[in-house]
Protein backbone atom coordinates (compact mmCIF):
# COMPACT_ATOMS: atom_id res chain seq x y z
CA UNK A 1 0.00 0.00 0.00
CA UNK A 2 3.01 2.38 0.76
CA UNK A 3 3.51 1.78 -2.96
CA UNK A 4 0.63 3.20 -3.87
CA UNK A 5 0.67 6.11 -2.60
CA UNK A 6 3.38 8.99 -3.66
CA UNK A 7 3.76 12.49 -3.54
CA UNK A 8 2.85 14.25 -6.85
CA UNK A 9 0.13 11.23 -7.95
CA UNK A 10 -3.47 12.01 -8.06
CA UNK A 11 -5.71 10.84 -5.75
CA UNK A 12 -8.07 8.36 -7.27
CA UNK A 13 -11.45 6.73 -5.64
CA UNK A 14 -9.70 3.77 -4.70
CA UNK A 15 -6.68 4.83 -3.62
CA UNK A 16 -8.63 6.76 -1.24
CA UNK A 17 -10.86 3.77 -0.13
CA UNK A 18 -7.67 1.92 0.40
CA UNK A 19 -5.74 4.88 2.59
CA UNK A 20 -9.60 5.09 4.77
CA UNK A 21 -9.59 1.00 4.93
CA UNK A 22 -6.15 0.83 6.02
CA UNK A 23 -6.53 3.37 8.68
CA UNK A 24 -9.96 2.05 10.30
CA UNK A 25 -8.25 -0.10 12.94
CA UNK A 26 -6.36 2.75 13.99
CA UNK A 27 -9.02 4.90 13.78
CA UNK A 28 -11.02 2.44 15.83
CA UNK A 29 -8.42 2.02 18.08
CA UNK A 30 -7.98 6.32 18.42
CA UNK A 31 -12.00 6.61 18.90
CA UNK A 32 -12.20 3.80 21.57
CA UNK A 33 -9.06 5.08 23.39
CA UNK A 34 -11.11 8.55 23.47
CA UNK A 35 -14.36 6.87 24.56
CA UNK A 36 -12.50 5.33 27.21
CA UNK A 37 -10.74 8.78 28.39
CA UNK A 38 -14.00 10.53 28.01
CA UNK A 39 -15.90 8.29 29.87
CA UNK A 40 -12.72 7.72 32.81
CA UNK A 41 -13.07 12.04 32.59
CA UNK A 42 -16.43 11.82 33.03
CA UNK A 43 -15.74 9.71 35.75
CA UNK A 44 -13.36 11.57 37.36
CA UNK A 45 -15.28 15.16 37.42
CA UNK A 46 -18.63 13.55 38.67
CA UNK A 47 -16.21 11.75 41.64
CA UNK A 48 -14.58 15.16 42.26
CA UNK A 49 -17.86 16.81 41.98
CA UNK A 50 -19.50 14.13 44.06
CA UNK A 51 -16.33 15.04 46.64
CA UNK A 52 -17.01 18.87 46.60
CA UNK A 53 -20.62 18.18 47.20
CA UNK A 54 -19.75 16.62 49.98
CA UNK A 55 -17.28 19.02 51.30
CA UNK A 56 -19.52 21.54 51.25
CA UNK A 57 -22.53 20.36 52.96
CA UNK A 58 -20.16 19.20 55.91
CA UNK A 59 -18.75 22.53 55.91
CA UNK A 60 -22.26 24.16 55.56
CA UNK A 61 -23.13 21.95 58.35
CA UNK A 62 -20.76 22.63 60.57
CA UNK A 63 -21.72 25.98 60.24
CA UNK A 64 -25.30 25.47 60.78
CA UNK A 65 -24.31 23.54 64.45
CA UNK A 66 -21.47 26.78 65.21
CA UNK A 67 -25.07 28.67 64.49
CA UNK A 68 -26.83 26.82 66.89
CA UNK A 69 -23.94 26.60 69.62
CA UNK A 70 -23.55 30.22 69.21
CA UNK A 71 -27.22 30.87 70.20
CA UNK A 72 -27.84 28.53 72.81
CA UNK A 73 -24.17 30.38 74.53
CA UNK A 74 -25.91 33.99 73.79
CA UNK A 75 -29.23 32.79 75.68
CA UNK A 76 -27.35 31.53 78.40
CA UNK A 77 -24.96 34.15 79.06
CA UNK A 78 -27.87 36.35 78.70
CA UNK A 79 -29.55 35.00 81.75
CA UNK A 80 -26.73 34.69 83.20
CA UNK A 81 -26.19 38.63 82.91
CA UNK A 82 -29.76 39.14 84.18
CA UNK A 83 -29.10 36.84 86.83
CA UNK A 84 -26.52 38.42 87.50
CA UNK A 85 -27.92 42.09 87.34
CA UNK A 86 -30.56 40.99 89.54
CA UNK A 87 -28.13 40.27 91.79
CA UNK A 88 -25.80 43.40 91.97
CA UNK A 89 -29.38 44.87 92.71
CA UNK A 90 -30.28 43.12 95.47
CA UNK A 91 -26.89 43.82 96.77
CA UNK A 92 -26.97 47.87 96.13
CA UNK A 93 -30.21 47.39 97.77
CA UNK A 94 -28.76 45.42 101.11
CA UNK A 95 -26.04 48.00 101.10
CA UNK A 96 -28.46 51.14 100.87
CA UNK A 97 -30.62 49.46 103.95
CA UNK A 98 -27.23 48.63 105.82
CA UNK A 99 -25.46 52.26 105.01
CA UNK A 100 -28.68 53.62 106.25
CA UNK A 101 -28.48 51.43 109.50
CA UNK A 102 -25.21 52.57 109.94
CA UNK A 103 -25.97 56.10 109.72
CA UNK A 104 -28.69 55.71 111.97
CA UNK A 105 -26.53 54.28 114.24
CA UNK A 106 -24.22 56.36 114.36
CA UNK A 107 -26.81 59.62 114.77
CA UNK A 108 -27.76 57.30 117.61
CA UNK A 109 -24.20 56.87 119.08
CA UNK A 110 -23.85 60.72 118.61
CA UNK A 111 -26.64 61.25 120.55
CA UNK A 112 -25.58 58.99 123.53
CA UNK A 113 -21.97 60.58 123.32
CA UNK A 114 -23.61 63.81 123.55
CA UNK A 115 -25.71 63.21 126.83
CA UNK A 116 -23.00 60.94 128.50
CA UNK A 117 -19.96 63.15 127.59
CA UNK A 118 -21.94 66.50 127.96
CA UNK A 119 -20.72 66.98 131.48
CA UNK A 120 -23.87 68.01 132.12
CA UNK A 121 -25.05 66.82 135.83
CA UNK A 122 -27.08 63.92 136.33
CA UNK A 123 -30.35 65.98 136.86
CA UNK A 124 -30.56 67.20 133.54
CA UNK A 125 -28.95 63.88 131.90
CA UNK A 126 -32.23 62.31 133.96
CA UNK A 127 -34.63 64.65 132.56
CA UNK A 128 -33.67 64.19 129.09
CA UNK A 129 -33.57 60.38 129.36
CA UNK A 130 -37.34 60.91 130.94
CA UNK A 131 -38.47 62.85 128.09
CA UNK A 132 -37.13 60.07 125.60
CA UNK A 133 -38.93 57.96 127.09
CA UNK A 134 -41.94 59.63 127.88
CA UNK A 135 -41.59 60.07 123.68
CA UNK A 136 -41.36 56.07 122.78
CA UNK A 137 -44.46 55.13 125.67
CA UNK A 138 -47.80 56.06 125.35
CA UNK A 139 -50.42 55.78 128.06
CA UNK A 140 -51.34 52.49 128.23
CA UNK A 141 -47.40 51.60 129.44
CA UNK A 142 -47.09 50.65 133.41
CA UNK A 143 -44.27 53.31 133.37
CA UNK A 144 -46.72 55.92 131.97
CA UNK A 145 -48.15 57.23 135.24
CA UNK A 146 -44.92 56.96 136.97
CA UNK A 147 -43.36 59.51 133.80
CA UNK A 148 -45.89 61.92 132.86
CA UNK A 149 -45.49 64.53 135.47
CA UNK A 150 -42.27 66.15 135.06
CA UNK A 151 -43.16 68.78 137.48
CA UNK A 152 -41.15 67.52 140.34
CA UNK A 153 -43.64 65.95 142.73
CA UNK A 154 -43.00 62.11 143.99
CA UNK A 155 -43.71 59.91 140.79
CA UNK A 156 -40.59 62.19 139.39
CA UNK A 157 -38.86 62.45 142.90
CA UNK A 158 -38.99 58.14 142.40
CA UNK A 159 -37.91 58.15 138.91
CA UNK A 160 -34.82 60.65 139.59
CA UNK A 161 -33.61 58.93 142.33
CA UNK A 162 -33.59 55.19 139.89
CA UNK A 163 -32.19 57.50 136.81
CA UNK A 164 -28.21 57.71 138.51
CA UNK A 165 -28.37 53.96 139.03
CA UNK A 166 -29.64 52.78 135.69
CA UNK A 167 -27.23 55.95 134.20
CA UNK A 168 -24.44 53.84 135.64
CA UNK A 169 -25.71 50.39 134.35
CA UNK A 170 -26.30 51.87 131.00
CA UNK A 171 -22.73 53.52 131.16
CA UNK A 172 -21.26 50.15 132.07
CA UNK A 173 -22.99 48.27 130.15
CA UNK A 174 -21.97 50.81 126.65
CA UNK A 175 -18.16 50.45 128.10
CA UNK A 176 -18.47 46.65 127.97
CA UNK A 177 -20.17 46.27 124.53
CA UNK A 178 -16.80 48.76 123.32
CA UNK A 179 -18.34 52.30 123.92
CA UNK A 180 -16.16 53.84 126.21
CA UNK A 181 -17.47 57.08 127.37
CA UNK A 182 -15.62 59.85 129.11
Amino acid sequence: MADDFKFGTPLTHDMISKFNASIQPQRMIAESIAAEQDCMMRQVVQEVGEQGYQNRKRIQEAMERTAHNTDVTNERLEKMIDQQSSYIELLEKANETLQKQLETGQKRLEILQDIFASGEDGVLVEKELMNLIKKEIDETHPLWEYIKDKGGDIAEAGATAGFPVLYGAFKAYLQSKGIMLP
